[in-house]
């Protein structure tokens, strides 16, 4: 029998520093029982990486969710390559369907700017870093590429465009 509801959420980066770990248990407790989840890639930041012991709490709690309700994580860029000693029942998948009515993907593979041009993802960290050390807050260096608004409207439209 089809769930209800589908929940969608995606890049949750678990391993990076803005991750939001309290908000996302939270969120967790409150979907309705049944409900199909679906995560929307770049669940890991760094699958190369090893988590701190508080992400690899949100990993087994996904892990442990499979087990109660269908959990299906749609690759994206960060985590492609990922393999996990225990899955569960999580489904990889590239692309999700629900119906004829929506279709789930990452989107990364639209993006023909971004990894032809790596130099702008290396620009966007170097002024992160450097706005971080002259005080500005330290906050995700996708909030300071979406202050460059041209840029960001450029990206954005090509993206969009291809989709």
């Amino acid at each position: 029998m089809d769930p209800i509801h589908t929940y969608i959420v995606s890049d949750l980066h678990l391993g990076n520093e803005h991750f939001r770990l309290d908000d996302f248990l939270s969120w967790m407790d409150s979907l309705p029982e049944g409900a199909r989840l679906v995560l929307n890639g770049d669940v890991l930041d760094d699958p190369d990486i090893p988590l701190s012991t508080d992400h690899a709490r949100a990993l087994d709690r996904l892990r442990d969710e499979s087990h109660k309700r269908s959990v299906i994580w749609v690759l994206g860029n960060h985590d492609r390559d990922v393999s996990l000693a225990d899955p569960g029942k999580i489904r990889f998948e590239q692309r999700w369907e629900i119906g004829r009515r929506l279709l789930v993907v990452h989107g990364d593979h639209l993006d023909g700017v971004m990894p032809r041009y790596p130099i702008f993802k290396h620009l966007f960290k170097f002024l992160h870093r450097t706005l971080v050390l002259l005080g500005f807050p330290d906050i995700h260096v996708a909030e300071y590429a979406k202050k460059w608004d041209f840029l960001y409207r450029v990206l954005n439209k090509h993206v969009a465009d291809k989709a």
